[in-house]
């Protein structure tokens, strides 16, 4: 009997069919790479994996959050922090990190230093990558 063939038991087909689909949709899911485990960075903040003690610079400047990334201002100069992995998290639009939270226009100081775009650096697609800020760990 091929596949098409099998019958499911009179009542359970509606149930049988509703297993398929979300099997389906978690299989397409993982093998896109979305995870669904709590405490994922959000998707609109770069990250890295932090192994040390980071860089000692500061970075001053006004805090700009979008659907597509997190910046800071400073001047006319648009920086992308680089937020150690697990580190950072949002509540609607407010970025938590170092058990504060950060609106667009409020200031913000970051210890880190400047990094170029190689290496295993996270930026999402609609950050700039012309000043990126390796932001220290805590």
């Amino acid at each position: 009997m091929a596949a098409s063939e099998i019958e499911a038991p009179k009542g359970r087909a509606p149930w049988l069919a509703l297993g398929l689909v979300v099997l389906a949709v978690v299989s397409i899911a993982i093998a896109m790479g979305i995870s669904f485990a709590k405490g994922d960075d959000p998707t609109n903040v770069a990250v890295y994996d932090a192994n040390g003690d980071g860089m000692d610079a500061l970075l001053t400047g006004i805090v700009e959050v979008t659907p597509s990334c997190v910046k800071v201002s400073v001047g006319d100069e648009a920086w992308t922090p680089v937020f150690p992995r697990g580190s950072t998290h949002m509540a609607n639009d407010t970025l938590v990190w170092g058990g504060r939270e950060f609106l667009s226009g409020d200031p913000i100081e970051l210890g880190g230093g400047e990094v170029s775009p190689d290496g295993d650096l996270v930026i999402p697609a609609g950050c700039p990558r012309r000043h990126l800020w390796l932001v220290a760990p805590r």
